[in-house]
């Protein structure tokens, strides 16, 4: 999460964080005291600051889930229907058809391959 939200913050602010002396080597810095078991700097910010965050923000966290979920579900029933529905169509089949033929028309005539050329 720590360095998705560091990923984010550099795509959109990239040109604050550069003004700032030896930005690259400070957020390594603080990549490694996140990682190394030594300083358990993970816990510390996971248990001061993250799980407060999570904890004061559950409803709406909860809230976001479902809408999103209901979303993706509906999204995913209308493409379904789409998929469904281009799938049975007899004109696609025949366009794929003539399709595959000429790519397989085309490669032989750049192969010079006699066994895949249709006749």
């Amino acid at each position: 999460m720590v360095f998705g939200l560091f990923t984010t913050a550099e795509t959109f602010l990239g040109f604050v964080f550069y003004f700032i002396p030896y930005w690259d080597w400070l957020r390594m810095g603080f990549f490694i005291w996140l990682l190394l078991p030594n300083f358990n700097g993970a816990a510390i910010l996971y248990n001061g600051v993250i799980k407060n965050l999570l904890s004061q923000n559950k409803e709406l966290i909860t809230k976001w889930i479902n809408m999103t979920s209901n979303v993706a579900s509906n999204v995913q029933a209308d493409a379904m229907a789409q998929a469904k529905a281009a799938a049975s169509d007899p004109t696609l089949l025949a366009k794929g058809v003539n399709l595959a033929n000429q790519a397989q028309t085309t490669l032989a005539e750049a192969t010079d391959d006699p066994q895949t050329k249709t006749e």
